[in-house]
């Protein structure tokens, strides 16, 4: 992830100029974006720094959701589903026909939560296909 330069330079209180004097070595350009800093460089660039990092008070960390990480944790999620709702589970078994538990999970509630996974996914995708400018 990256960091436009003239946010940076916002933060740290410092001129662009200046900026991109002492740091051209980690300063990139992509097009359309103007100039960047990669994440991970502008955090050690903090770090190095406890001036600066008293100044900025805090690393740029970006969460990255993806599809496949968002059905990794649903299925990670699943045996505690069996452990909180065997019951429910148990219920749903003989409602649906199916032989177990797990063939009913399988059955319904995976696919369920996947494609709400999806759905979720496919409605922020607005939300998380530009680049937003913050200030501190």
């Amino acid at each position: 992830m990256y960091l436009l330069v003239s946010d940076v330079t916002k933060m740290m209180e410092i001129s662009e100029k200046a900026f991109c004097k002492k740091y051209s070595d980690k300063i990139v350009e992509i097009f359309g974006c103007r100039k960047c800093i990669a994440e991970t460089d502008f955090n050690l660039l903090i770090s190095d720094d406890k001036e600066l990092f008293k100044k900025v008070g805090m690393l740029e960390v970006t969460k990255v959701e993806t599809l496949r990480s968002e059905i990794a944790s649903i299925i990670s999620f699943q045996p505690l589903k069996f452990m909180m709702a065997k019951e429910y589970l148990s219920m749903m078994k003989i409602k649906t026909g199916c032989k177990s538990e797990q063939e009913y999970v399988e059955k319904y509630e995976i696919p369920k939560e996947f494609d709400e996974a999806l759905q979720r996914f496919i409605n922020s995708h607005h939300d998380n296909s530009f680049y937003k400018s913050t200030e501190i």
